[in-house]
């Protein structure tokens, strides 16, 4: 009895014979072969794995293009926070940058780190920044945050308990009417409560942002607070 590799090699051999006397109808004989043959060698399992080394070398090329690109950029947006960082801390800083490309752009884990070198502020950049920081600070109105956000949670909360309030209210309606059948009481109720449902959640989105707003602003001054300490010292530190 013929094995499955048999049958296997049979069925090629067979369409192999197939392609070569169809090609052979508008080529020569030997010229249909020479198709066949090349056909093989440029589809075989060796020819198919090299070229999948080659489009991946290509592609790791490329990436590693753009994930510098993105190192550069990064860090440089990075400036002022890796600028007040020890020099520990800045070299965490800036591999932990690296690793997180290296994952985003689908890189080996071994792919080596650009190199870096961090330009110390001078003096009057320090200055500079620090009244950049002051001024931030000082002009950021927190209780107008502190106000919008807990008015949105408030509002957020509220009409939850409205449109719950209302559906009780319309359920017992329905649950009261007369001349439907059960189905379609059934039918009105499921709608009543996925309308609910979805304009409490359109409401509630719309107060998060809010929410998300003041705290955005709430973070941004405990950054530059943060900051400015550091900064702080690193003026002390070039006097």
């Amino acid at each position: 009895m013929p094995t499955n590799t048999d049958q296997l090699q049979d069925t090629v051999i067979a369409l192999e014979a197939l392609v070569t006397d169809m090609l052979a109808q508008s080529h020569s004989k030997e010229s249909a072969k020479k198709i066949v043959a090349d056909y093989k060698l440029k589809y075989s399992q060796a020819a198919i794995k090299e070229r999948e080394k080659t489009e991946e070398a290509a592609r790791v090329s490329r990436a590693i293009g753009l994930a510098k690109r993105d190192f550069t950029e990064k860090l440089r947006d990075d400036y002022w926070s890796i600028e007040v960082l020890s020099d520990k801390q800045r070299k965490e800083h800036i591999a932990k940058v690296w690793e997180s490309l290296v994952a985003e752009h689908g890189l080996p884990e071994d792919t080596n780190i650009p190199a870096y070198d961090h330009q110390r502020a001078s003096f009057e950049q320090l200055i500079t920044r620090k009244a950049e920081l002051e001024a931030l600070i000082s002009t950021a109105n927190l209780s107008q945050a502190e106000e919008a956000k807990a008015f949105a949670e408030n509002a957020k909360a509220s009409y939850k308990q409205a449109m719950e309030e209302q559906l009780r209210v319309r359920l017992a309606e329905l649950n009261r009417m007369t001349g439907m059948t059960d189905g379609d009481r059934e039918q009105l109720i499921a709608s009543a409560k996925q309308d609910c449902k979805l304009s409490i959640a359109r409401h509630a989105s719309e107060q998060d942002r809010a929410i998300s707003t003041s705290k955005v602003t709430f973070a941004r001054v405990d950054n530059a607070k943060r900051e400015l300490n550091k900064l702080n010292t690193l003026i002390k530190k070039s006097i």
